[in-house]
């Protein structure tokens, strides 16, 4: 376990994002890197001191193979959600939007792109770096995911970042109500060489609609970024003044996960319910009413 705390092993890390000439963007990478690994440790920690002194560690949601299920198995809808490229869908950020979206009655499907998931494996050996995957080969395990959760009930996609950009690319595609991108990386200002024409090109003719949560402080497209960008008309973003790419304020270090992610859950909350309302008849609207009404 302590190899993967070593100076080289970090010093490896750091030297592969390019960023040794860019003070700023250094310093947000390297706190991303020691926050990563002092999160397997302590997880790996605590797992192995439960092991050892026999406790069960008990599950708080329904886990079945790639997907993590929160939220009741009646709920009139289904939320597919995966993860963005920093944070695993187990980490904060993720936990706090499916908790509450399940709390207001909705059913959370929750995932990590294979990469991600080859990231958490830590090998003893070897280069610990383990690259995003292609953009075809993220949207083709997005399908999978839509796939293994579609029973017959509405469908919304989406999720932080990555997700919400390759949900947008595949809605077309699929039998999905709608998109919800949480923090949508319009560009990278980690990557200003990049071509980067893939992560907007197709919104100027998405047909499936779409809601975009993003505060007017984000690194990855803020208002003034966004004039230049053409958006079809199905698409409807939602501004959170003073937040930035994970809903953080600029002025309050202090916040909760919970208090930065309020507003943009009770957004996507609010328009997961318009959608539907708006695609079934009077009838089933009292149905939905009533069945929200018991958990709210």
């Amino acid at each position: 376990m302590w190899e993967n705390f070593s100076r080289e092993s970090t010093r490896k890390r750091i030297a592969s994002t390019g960023l040794h000439t860019k003070p700023t963007q250094l310093t947000r990478e390297f706190l991303a890197i020691v926050t990563d690994e002092l999160q397997f440790f302590l997880t790996s920690a605590l797992r192995r001191m439960a092991n050892w002194l026999g406790i069960v560690q008990p599950k708080l949601t329904q886990e079945i193979p790639d997907l993590i299920i929160d939220g009741p198995a009646t709920a009139p809808a289904i939320i597919l959600l995966g993860s963005g490229s920093h944070e695993p869908v187990t980490g904060s950020f993720m936990t706090v939007v499916a908790h509450e979206l399940a709390r207001r009655g909705w059913q959370i499907a929750r995932f990590d792109f294979s990469y991600m998931k080859r990231r958490r494996v830590r090998p003893r050996t070897g280069s610990r770096t383990v690259p995003q995957d292609s953009i075809e080969a993220l949207q083709a395990d997005f399908i999978r995911k839509i796939k293994a959760v579609s029973d017959g009930r509405p469908l919304f996609i989406g999720g932080k970042s990555i997700s919400g950009l390759i949900a947008s690319q595949i809605a077309d595609q699929v039998d999905v109500k709608a998109c919800i991108g949480l923090g949508y990386p319009f560009y990278s200002p980690w990557k200003p060489d990049e071509d980067q024409a893939y992560r907007v090109k197709h919104l100027a003719n998405l047909q499936t609609p779409m809601l975009i949560i993003q505060g007017d402080r984000d690194e990855y497209g803020d208002p003034d970024y966004l004039q230049n960008v053409n958006l079809s008309s199905r698409i409807e973003i939602n501004w959170i003044k003073g937040r930035n790419h994970r809903f953080q304020s600029c002025q309050n270090s202090n916040e909760t996960e919970q208090e930065c992610l309020r507003e943009a859950i009770e957004m996507a909350d609010i328009y997961i319910r318009k959608i539907l309302v708006h695609t079934i008849d009077d009838q089933q609207q009292k149905e939905l009413a009533s069945q929200l009404s018991e958990v709210i």
